[in-house]
């Protein structure tokens, strides 16, 4: 075979059980058709190494025997795909390389979801867009943006992960962007939990992994707030009742506890201010020693004061 003259078909024939290679003159050039498994291969190289195969379920393999209907493989380092732009100006919004899933369903044949990397600026920066919908009309759902952004539901987010229904309008702070939840109405977070789990936000630093927290238990309904590496200060219980420093509504040196509800503040000595729904009003509790309980002043001038002295009461000036 010379390459004058006119293109002639060629046919090679050889039994089913037989290879059945062109070569070209230099070596560097090699069709080779597998009688044994009806696969054919193409190689080149001074080695005339092979580079392609096609097996005969039309499965196609670069670099590799394929075991699927496109398979890649590289020797040593990464196998890559890479799908170019040759435009010099890219502009904004134009379409890079693009990755597309098309279903032939009767319900709906068409194109139904998609990966395109598209142009941000002219400065060849760009973002990854992944698109989802019915057939035929695909939208854009998420959107990893050319600083590493991630957007859901919006194709320009404003921080680390920003989920959006839609656009509020509102400028996002800087210190506080690596989560952001946006809608044009109502938006919100739900942590949701068996009926007897806890519910948990932590605030964590370098020297603990709870320095602070906010905490909702389900077994007693039960909103806890918790500063200090964790500890609990101050919790709104199933009643609806405010506990500053404690967590039970049983007055100080009684084994009753308040059922009117209120507020119920206590401090690490035990003195405790009750402020209650029912007939008692307002609790003053001094757990051991005699002094004052209320201080008054005018500015920052004391101008007099109400305690227990030796188990009485005094008011003082």
């Amino acid at each position: 075979i010379t390459s004058a003259g006119a293109l002639q078909l060629l046919d090679v024939n050889s039994p089913n059980d037989i290879n059945t290679a062109i070569y070209s003159n230099s070596d560097v050039l090699e069709f080779e058709a597998f009688g044994t498994n009806g696969a054919i291969a193409f190689s080149t190289g001074s080695g005339v190494d092979e580079r392609l195969r096609i097996d005969s379920s039309g499965n196609v393999g670069i670099g590799c025997s394929p075991d699927t209907l496109v398979h890649l493989a590289a020797a040593s380092g990464a196998a890559v795909l890479r799908l170019e732009n040759t435009d010099t100006f890219l502009s904004d919004g134009e379409v890079v390389g693009k990755i597309e899933f098309e279903t032939q369903d009767a319900g709906g044949a068409g194109v139904n979801a998609y990966i395109a990397a598209v142009g941000v600026s002219t400065d060849g920066a760009t973002r990854l867009d992944l698109g989802t919908g019915t057939s035929g009309s695909p939208s854009t759902r998420m959107t990893v943006n050319s600083n590493g952004n991630v957007g859901i539901g919006n194709t320009g987010p404003n921080g680390r992960l920003h989920i959006g229904s839609g656009s509020s309008s509102a400028t996002i702070s800087g210190s506080a962007d690596d989560l952001i939840l946006e809608n044009s109405g109502n938006a919100g977070l739900t942590i949701a939990t068996g009926n007897t789990a806890v519910a948990s936000l932590f605030f964590a630093d370098s020297g603990s992994n709870a320095s602070g927290y906010i905490q909702y238990t389900h077994s007693n309904d039960a909103l806890a707030f918790a500063t200090n590496n964790g500890s609990e200060k101050m919790r709104i219980d199933s009643s609806g009742n405010l506990l500053v420093g404690t967590t039970s509504t049983t007055l100080y040196n009684n084994t009753t506890a308040n059922t009117g509800g209120g507020a119920f503040i206590k401090d690490s000595l035990g003195t405790r201010l009750d402020v209650s729904r029912d007939n008692t009003g307002l609790t003053l509790n001094r757990p051991t020693t005699d002094g004052l309980m209320i201080d008054l002043y005018k500015g920052t001038t004391a101008v007099g004061g109400i305690g227990t002295a030796s188990g009485y009461l005094f008011v003082g000036g």
